[in-house]
């Protein structure tokens, strides 16, 4: 599945309390979602079904790969 953009994100509050050495305090982390953005194509029922009836995967392998800026907008199919 090709993936056109993706994102997340992470947030972490800093307490108004001082610590007893002076510093802030920093809360709990806050993660936000990763979303992933693709076209529509021949997976794209089985992840509709899939979330509709809330089936998790059981295993997910991200792969990550560079495009050359000669290629980018080429796609081999």
């Amino acid at each position: 599945m090709e993936v056109l953009d993706f994102g997340t994100g992470v947030k972490q509050k800093v307490s108004s309390t001082a610590s007893s050495a002076g510093g802030a305090i920093a809360e709990r982390a806050d993660f936000r979602e990763l979303v992933f953005k693709k076209l529509v194509d021949i997976s794209s029922p089985k992840l509709y079904l899939a979330c509709a009836d809330g089936t998790h995967p059981v295993r997910i392998v991200i792969v990550g790969i560079k495009t050359l800026p000669c290629l980018r907008g080429w796609h081999p199919h």
